[in-house]
């Protein structure tokens, strides 16, 4: 009773050319692309190409951020009225004018309330903190 038993080809690093990885198979082996990397031609020969994520919107960048890509990837840029990672991106605040945090203070002295937990007011001055 004879039983056949399979080789890893793929063990050799160097079974597959750049851009794609190895698959082993029952008595043989295949080569894909790797990730980020798409099977095409290029005069007559069949290579991986780099995948453009953000030219066929395949990406997860913010709708306020900006898809760069790279080799075998992209990676998002928050756009300059916001802030974040690329892939979740908030507004920044717009500074506030001195005659909004002046009325703001008048306001609030008319109402009796306190100051934010941000700022302090003196002699009829609102100044804010970090």
């Amino acid at each position: 009773n004879r039983t056949c038993e399979d080789v890893d080809e793929c063990r050799d690093t160097d079974v597959c050319v750049s851009r794609r990885k190895c698959r082993n198979t029952f008595g043989s082996f295949v080569c894909v692309c790797r990730d980020g990397f798409v099977m095409g031609t290029l005069q007559g020969s069949v290579e991986c190409r780099d995948k453009d994520e953000c030219l066929i919107g395949s990406h997860q960048c913010s709708r306020h951020s900006q898809c760069i890509n790279t080799e075998g990837s992209y990676t998002c840029r928050c756009l300059d009225e916001y802030f974040g990672n690329g892939r979740t991106c908030q507004p920044r605040r717009a500074p506030q004018s001195k005659a909004a945090m002046y009325f703001n203070y008048k306001l609030s002295k008319r109402t009796k309330s306190r100051c934010p937990s941000n700022t302090t007011a003196q002699k009829k001055e609102l100044k804010t903190f970090n």
